[in-house]
């Protein structure tokens, strides 16, 4: 109801005391996935304090997922940085990004060693 009337949907309070909770922090996540077109890498980063506002990325269409561009990489990050410094007037002090699963090599490292 709050999101209807142009309020935030939601909002993640950090703990006081916690690592992150006053540093202007950017959190991202990425995932590549395969479908019927082929791979396709997507991207969501946080863009606020309250991480109630986000910027997404998504390409499809890469026959492998080693045909996935360095620039395609650098293009969803450079965006996302200038998103987040044009809404905040400054850059973050802290840059998280996670990313889905493990390579096949990285896999068999893990359950071989």
């Amino acid at each position: 109801m709050n999101q209807k009337v142009g309020g935030t949907a939601w909002e993640i309070i950090q703990q006081e005391g916690a690592y992150t909770a006053k540093k202007k922090t950017m959190y991202g996540s990425f995932a590549i996935s395969k479908g019927k077109k082929g791979f396709t890498l997507a991207f969501v980063g946080t863009l606020d304090a309250n991480f109630t506002k986000v910027f997404c990325y998504c390409k499809t269409g890469y026959t492998t997922k080693e045909n996935i561009a360095q620039a395609d990489f650098e293009n969803l990050f450079v965006n996302w940085a200038k998103n987040y410094v044009a809404l905040n007037k400054e850059g973050p002090q802290l840059i998280i990004v996670y990313r889905e699963g493990l390579s096949e090599q990285q896999t068999r490292r893990q359950v071989y060693t």
